[in-house]
């Protein structure tokens, strides 16, 4: 087999393992539905983990609760125990500071930045 064959076998088999290894809205909305509240200071969000600990959703309580990539994994690192890492579309949002506020209104299906855990 050529080295292009070869490319194009794995190429082929990293998309396929990308379609299956991420969740689907249907799984985030199922995911959603279990949030609890979690408190940081004053500010209060809403986390909810996937059964498996490879994912949490984190989101405000409140619209006036200010998310940030920082906020975000705190709050899931205190619901889970793990190692938090926010997606980096996300970080893009914020210009890759992770003090800025996330501009929610980039979230489209629900309300909550998507964050990988390492447990």
């Amino acid at each position: 087999m050529g080295a292009r064959s070869k490319l194009g076998q794995r190429f082929a088999l990293a998309a396929i393992a990308l379609v299956f290894a991420t969740p689907s809205l249907a799984d985030e909305s199922a995911t959603w539905s279990t949030r609890q509240s979690v408190s940081l200071g004053s500010q209060t969000y809403l986390v909810a983990v996937d059964p498996a600990k490879t994912y949490a959703l984190v989101g405000p309580s409140k619209r006036s609760t200010k998310m940030t990539v920082k906020t975000v994994e705190r709050a899931a690192r205190t619901a889970t125990g793990c190692m938090p890492t926010v997606e980096r579309v996300v970080s893009m949002w914020t210009g890759g500071r992770d003090d800025n506020a996330i501009p929610m209104s980039n979230l489209k299906d629900i309300p909550a930045v998507r964050v990988d855990l390492k447990c």
